[in-house]
């Protein structure tokens, strides 16, 4: 007469091998996509990042522009934009040019 333990583990494993077999296959199909959704979220993480920190810089490269319409009428400004940009100089004042030497 058999025991009851070896019974029950033949009941399980001898004639349900393929209730096992499915319930391993759920889990490793269950684990890759997993492993799927954290590498997906991972990226989108990093596009977010990106994406936020190209909005700061547009946000204060539109500010610096707003800035720069709204002084168009300011004399001064327009005489720093004439001495960047054109290299312009207002009379009285001297122009001096620094060469790097050669060597």
């Amino acid at each position: 007469m058999r025991k009851l333990g070896e019974r029950v583990v033949e009941e399980i494993f001898v004639r349900s091998w393929w209730v096992t077999l499915i319930l391993i296959l759920c889990f490793g199909f269950y684990e890759h996509e997993h492993k799927k959704r954290n590498e997906t979220s991972a990226i989108l993480t990093a596009q977010k990042n990106e994406l936020q920190y190209k909005k700061i810089k547009a946000i204060e490269n539109h500010d610096d522009l707003l800035m720069q319409i709204n002084s168009q009428t300011d004399p001064d400004w327009i005489e720093l934009i004439l001495m960047k940009k054109l290299g312009l100089v207002p009379e009285g004042q001297t122009k001096i040019f620094f060469q790097k030497s050669a060597g």
